[in-house]
């Protein structure tokens, strides 16, 4: 996150069991979106971050809004996914303390 509460990026983490269905329905969300997304395998090998980059910079609370969207869609579109994988989102606030 930048000092005036904006950030150029957003990342849903993916954890535990089932991450890689949840974080490919999180991939197609994005997609039938419109929203570029880019997924990787955590270091571990056991979760998944997928990434989102803004052109320029948007407030973090924007994103984070969008994140949560895109979040929803994936379990509309995928029965089942309950959530248990998913972990935060990264920026993981709105502001940054003062």
């Amino acid at each position: 996150m930048f000092p005036d509460d904006t950030t150029q990026l957003l990342a849903c983490d993916f954890d535990g069991k089932d991450w890689q269905g949840d974080a490919a329905a999180y991939v197609a969300a994005c997609t039938e979106a419109g929203v570029p997304a880019l997924a990787e395998v955590s270091r571990s090998g056991a979760g998944a971050h997928v990434w989102i980059f803004f052109t320029a910079p948007v407030p973090a609370s924007l994103a984070r809004v969008l994140g949560m969207a895109l979040l929803r869609r994936a379990i509309d579109a995928r029965d089942g996914m309950s959530l248990a994988s998913y972990d935060r989102l990264f920026p993981a606030q709105d502001f940054l303390p003062t």
